[in-house]
């Protein structure tokens, strides 16, 4: 899904469209596709926690270790597909899902996940405005 979503949104940025088309195309499949990733990254790190990646097998501390790494990843995934594709709707979309998170973890008591996911955020807010 992600890659057909992706190539259908690369085909129509190389297009001159009409404003209805690139409301209705560009800015949807921007959307669309930038959910897509979260979505895929967020399925990759729960079939990791379902093979056993936990805190039980490898110690206190690993899955947020692993939360905060996935964090990092799924922004670099962001920076070069917003970046290749010189689309800041795609990027600015991140920043939903990762206040969500900051917004959880908070309140369960996991401060370093919620400052990683404030400095992304800050670093990515800055990157937004300048693409």
């Amino acid at each position: 899904m992600l890659a057909s979503a992706i190539w259908i949104l690369l085909l129509c940025m190389q297009e001159r469209l009409s404003l209805w088309e690139i409301i209705g195309l560009r800015c949807g499949f921007s959307i669309y596709c930038s959910w897509l990733t979260t979505a895929t990254i967020l399925n990759i790190a729960i079939a990791c926690k379902a093979s056993g990646l936990d805190d039980t097998k490898f110690g206190v501390g690993f899955e947020e270790g692993w939360a905060i790494a996935i964090l990092y990843i799924a922004w670099g995934v962001y920076i070069a597909s917003s970046w290749w594709q010189k689309n800041p709707l795609y990027a600015a979309v991140m920043l939903w899902p990762f206040s969500a998170i900051a917004d959880q973890q908070g309140g369960k008591g996991r401060s370093a996940i919620q400052y990683h996911c404030y400095t992304i955020m800050s670093m990515h807010a800055a990157y937004v405005i300048i693409l």
